[in-house]
């Protein structure tokens, strides 16, 4: 699996954490390509945790599911799409292809 993008999300992205608040990420993500032809590549996939005793969740999308919430008008797509440069936690020129606006 490699990741195509990882973003920010959830309160600390709006600026609406407080001294509880988890971090949130969302991820786009291409899955290997054994697992595309064994037929057992995830649609998506979620992780939680801790990082440093703080609560952690992520969410990664295989390419092709997120291409189809983008194509559904799906609000984690869109955002996905239109965080701020400062919010993106990792990039790709495949993601970076996807969020130009001309």
């Amino acid at each position: 699996m490699t990741i195509l993008a990882k973003v920010l999300s959830g309160s600390r992205l709006y600026g609406l954490d407080g001294p509880s608040s988890d971090w949130d990420h969302k991820s786009i993500h291409l899955p290997s390509l054994r697992d595309c032809l064994l037929l057992r590549a995830p649609r998506n996939v979620h992780v939680t945790g801790d990082i440093n005793g703080v609560k952690a969740e992520s969410e990664s999308f295989a390419l092709q599911e997120f291409l189809a919430l983008a194509s559904r008008g799906e609000d984690v797509a869109i955002t996905t799409l239109h965080v701020g440069d400062k919010d993106v936690i990792e990039t790709s020129s495949a993601f970076e292809e996807l969020t130009i606006v001309d």
